[in-house]
C-alpha cells in the first residue's frame, strides 16, 4: 500500500472524505504516520519486516545497517557482543570474514510502503495513525482511544495469523514432535 492510499484510509476512519495536500489533516499525517507504522513494527518480530544479510567483518566488528531496528540472530560467530550499532567479535572461527545476521528492518516505515498481503497489520497501522491524529483532526479524544483499541485488536489478529502460519509450516516440514 502506497503512502497516498494509506493517508486516504486514515482520513476515512476520521470521517474526512478528501486528502488535500497542505491541509491541517495532511500536515498531521506527515508528522505522525511514520511513527504509527513504526509502533506497529515494534509490536512483534513480523516475518515480512525481517531481513537476512551477510555483513563483512572489518577490524573485529561488523556495522549494523541503518535500517536495523532490532538484531534477532547472529550466525557464524562463536561469541560476540553488541556495542552500539556494532557487532563486536569476541570469538570466531579462524577463517571468518563475514557474519550473517537477521534483523527487524525499519524499511517499511521509512518508505511508508505497507505490505498489502498483511491486511490485518495494515489495518492496525491505519487505526494507529488515525488514533494519533484524531484529536487534531476531529477534536474528539474519545475517537482516538477507540481507534487505538481497534489497532491493538488488529495487531493481535495479525500476530495470531502469523504464529499459526509459522506453526503450520513447521508441521509440514518436520511433522509433529513429541517430547
Amino acid at each position: 500500500m502506497d503512502k497516498g492510499t494509506f493517508y486516504r484510509l486514515v482520513l476515512s476512519k476520521l470521517g474526512v472524505s478528501e486528502l488535500v495536500e497542505g491541509s491541517p489533516e495532511h500536515k498531521a499525517l506527515e508528522e505522525c504516520a511514520q511513527h504509527a507504522v513504526a509502533r506497529a513494527l515494534d509490536y512483534a518480530p513480523w516475518r515480512f519486516a525481517l531481513v537476512a544479510l551477510e555483513l563483512p567483518l572489518v577490524g573485529g566488528f561488523a556495522e549494523l545497517p541503518g535500517d536495523c531496528l532490532e538484531l534477532r540472530h547472529v550466525f557464524g560467530l562463536t561469541r560476540w557482543e553488541l556495542a552500539g550499532r556494532r557487532i563486536v567479535v569476541l570469538e570466531a572461527p579462524g577463517d571468518a570474514v563475514s557474519v550473517k545476521v537477521v534483523y527487524k528492518s525499519s524499511a517499511i516505515a521509512d518508505a511508508m510502503t505497507l505490505p498489502r498481503h498483511e491486511v490485518a497489520w495494515c489495518e492496525a497501522c491505519v487505526c494507529l495513525a488515525a488514533a494519533t491524529v484524531a484529536g487534531r483532526v476531529t477534536g474528539n479524544a474519545r475517537t482516538g482511544l477507540e481507534l487505538e483499541q481497534m489497532a491493538m485488536q488488529a495487531l493481535y489478529k495479525a500476530r495470531l495469523k502469523e504464529v499459526r502460519a509459522v506453526a503450520s509450516n513447521d508441521q509440514q516440514k518436520g511433522g509433529r514432535r513429541n517430547g
